[in-house]
């Protein structure tokens, strides 16, 4: 797996810290669950694009690279850790559509 850094004003949230049926990661999945493996991790986080160089320094595999989605206004990549897992990161880009979301990520977790 990769290695757990921080970087600076990084928030980690887990999906039971979304409202019911607001959690981004569960409305549509990119494979599905095996006995094996797990379907992927999603990371949410205003850092993406430091994100991104820092594990493309890492020599990873990249399935999707950095990139603001055509159809919904969020920036996006996925990599595969080193057991081939998928890891996506994600940040929702200023749009109507994200307004919900927006407010509960960048409000201060209690």
């Amino acid at each position: 797996m990769v290695p757990r850094e921080n970087l600076e004003g990084s928030v980690v949230r887990t999906g039971r810290d979304f409202p019911a049926g607001e959690n981004p990661c569960l409305s549509q999945g990119l494979h599905r669950f095996s006995k094996t493996k797990a379907v992927n991790v999603c990371f949410i986080s205003r850092q993406i694009d430091e994100w991104f160089a820092k594990l493309k320094r890492k020599d990873l595999e990249i399935r999707d690279s950095l990139e603001d989605q055509a159809n919904f206004p969020v920036r996006t990549f996925v990599i595969y850790d080193t057991g081939g897992y998928f890891l996506e990161f994600d940040w929702f880009l200023e749009d109507g559509r994200n307004t919900k979301i927006l407010k509960y990520l960048t409000s201060t977790p209690k």
